[in-house]
Formats: C-alpha cells, sequence, structure tokens
C-alpha cells in the first residue's frame, strides 16, 4: 500500500486552482442574478415607477403600455369615467381611452411631464404620492399597491388617469 505525500508547494497550487474556481463560479452566479433582476415587467419595481410608467405611455400614446401600469379595478373606474371627458373617448378600453386621448391632445400633452413626490406608505405595499407637473402647478393625489411584486396604480381618493385626462377637459 504506498502512500503519496504532497509538499507544501504541490499543497499550495492545488489550493490555489480551488480558490480561483470558487471565485469564478461565485462571480457568475452573481452576474447571472443581476441581468435576472433587470427583466421590465407591467407595473412599476417602484411606486414612482407605477406612476411615472403611466404618465409617459399616456404622453407617447401607447395604450396597452400604459394600462399595464393600472390595476384591473383601475382600468375599469378609467374606462367607466373618461366617457365624460369633452372631447368624448372611446370608452370601450382602457387601451383605447388612451390612444384616443393621445390623438385628441397630441399637442399639448407634455405639459403631464413631472415627477412622483410625498410618497407615504401605510403598509409598505399601499401607498399613495402626488404626481406634480407643469412645473408645479398640476398636482394630482396617485394610490399604488404592491401586486405580485409590482406596484400598479389602484383606485384611491380620486381617479388618478381620469383626473389627468380632466386636466386638458
Amino acid at each position: 500500500m504506498s502512500t503519496r505525500v504532497l509538499d507544501g508547494r504541490a499543497c499550495r497550487r492545488n489550493l490555489t486552482a480551488m480558490s480561483r474556481t470558487c471565485s469564478v463560479v461565485v462571480g457568475l452566479a452573481l452576474t447571472m442574478a443581476a441581468c435576472g433582476s433587470s427583466k421590465a415587467s407591467p407595473g412599476g419595481a417602484e411606486p414612482a415607477d407605477a406612476v411615472s410608467g403611466f404618465v409617459d405611455n399616456l404622453r407617447k400614446g401607447d395604450g396597452a403600455a400604459a394600462c399595464a401600469f393600472l390595476s384591473a379595478e383601475e382600468q375599469a373606474l378609467f374606462v367607466t369615467n373618461a366617457a365624460g371627458i369633452t372631447p368624448a373617448l372611446d370608452d370601450t378600453s382602457c387601451k383605447t381611452v388612451v390612444e384616443s386621448f393621445h390623438a385628441a391632445k397630441a399637442a399639448s400633452i407634455s405639459a403631464l411631464d413631472g415627477s412622483f413626490e410625498n410618497f407615504t406608505s401605510g403598509s409598505g405595499t399601499v401607498g399613495s404620492g402626488d404626481w406634480v407637473f407643469v412645473n408645479g402647478a398640476g398636482q394630482q393625489r396617485a394610490a399604488v399597491a404592491k401586486v405580485d411584486n409590482k406596484w400598479l396604480i389602484q383606485p384611491g381618493e380620486n381617479d388618478f388617469p381620469t383626473a389627468l385626462l380632466h386636466y386638458f377637459d
């Protein structure tokens, strides 16, 4: 029976190689995790993302993208309330309301450019804040809630999306 004895240099080489291998494996795992977390989905990663995402897509006239930032309840309320807006908006779906509004008001819609401020949260999954626009002259309250790990605009103390449309009414 033969036993192989490694000298000190051979042990250090083996440990160094193992250490490099572990570093590469850990680095690859971290890189893959970072890539996976940046994948965009409907709704916002943060409360402000939901509100600015809706407004940005409303300004572009992208109905499908804008409505992805609204909960199902808010979409239904938005469609119902948009029927009272002048000019009359096609109120068959959230998507068509956004597209109709954009077509009617494209020239002045850039006034909605703004920021989400004064966010307060009661439980970490619901809250509200102010969309401040027109250089601070316009302000609307928006309610948001975290649903399936994304923030969506919810019906709140006012109907935020419709309130924005009324600004141009």
